[in-house]
Parts: structure tokens; sequence; C-alpha cells
């Protein structure tokens, strides 16, 4: 049984991440219905571009996502990315982590390169049918949007300045 607790999640920057780890995680069929933007399978290359991609993130914006682990196993992975004039917030989670957003969510929070960001954005694909935990979270529905074809409701979330 894992208990929680937040001071055992640790950031790490994606790149510190074996690239096979990343293969296994996302090939999981559990994830992949939560995924529909996902190629699968996701390959040694997939990954690699996958790593560049969100790494560049924080070259370009001071910001991104991060790899969390847990006692030195691969949690997911999440934060915030750039999504035109906003930041997004991402997580994805292995299915043996599930249930622990809400303490990756305050991890992210908390992280000090995130402190000028002032609103988020939080995309969730159809597949996940409840959308609760959102609004418990401070996130207020404001509608769909498609990407790719793929429906995904829209949570939005004003942050307070640290000014």
């Amino acid at each position: 049984m894992i208990i929680k607790s937040e001071r055992e999640i640790v950031l790490r920057r994606m790149q510190e991440i074996e690239t096979e780890a990343w293969v296994a995680m996302m090939n999981h069929p559990k994830l992949a219905k939560h995924l529909p933007l996902l190629r699968t399978p996701f390959t040694l290359e997939d990954a690699k571009e996958f790593v560049l991609i969100k790494e560049s993130y924080w070259e370009t914006h001071g910001y991104g996502p991060w790899a969390l682990l847990n006692q030195n196993k691969l949690m997911g992975w999440g934060g915030f990315q750039p999504c035109q004039e906003q930041a997004e917030l991402a997580l994805v989670l292995q299915p043996n982590w599930w249930g622990w957003g809400k303490e990756c969510l305050q991890k992210f929070i908390e992280h000090k390169s995130y402190s000028r960001l002032t609103q988020l954005i939080v995309r969730l694909p159809d597949s996940r049918k409840n959308l609760r935990g959102m609004e418990r979270l401070g996130f207020q529905q404001q509608g769909v949007t498609f990407i790719d074809g793929n429906l995904f409701f829209q949570f939005f979330k004003n942050l307070k300045t640290n000014n």
C-alpha cells in the first residue's frame, strides 16, 4: 500500500529519466485511454522527441513540466506548459499513482518557477467522467474545445500573484 505524503513527491527534469521508462509508461493501456492525442505504440524515438519538446519550454518560457517521482519510482509527469497566452496544467500519472493529483498540483504551484503565472487552463478528455475534482481544486469549467477531432472539457483557474 502506498501512503500519501506530499513530501514524498520529488520533481526532476524530464531529461533525467531513462528514455525506456517514458516508453513503458506511455504505452500502458489504461493510460492511453485518457490520452487521445497519444500515438501508440510510443517508441524510443517518440520518447526522445517528447522529452526534447517538454524540456524546450524551460528555455523559451522559464517553466515547463517535470518528471514526478516517489521513492525513486516514476509516478508520471506534469506541470505547466505554454498554451497560447496561458499556462496549461498537464498531469499524467501512471495508473498505480492515480488519486495523487491534488498533491502533485500543490507541489507544482509551490515551485518558484511558476510564481509569475496568473491563470491556468486544464483540458480533460471526454473519457474523464468525474469532473467535480477540478471544481474542488478551484477550477471553473468554461466550455469545451476540440483538438485533432477529440473533445476536451476546459477548466480555468486564476492564481494570486506574489508581487
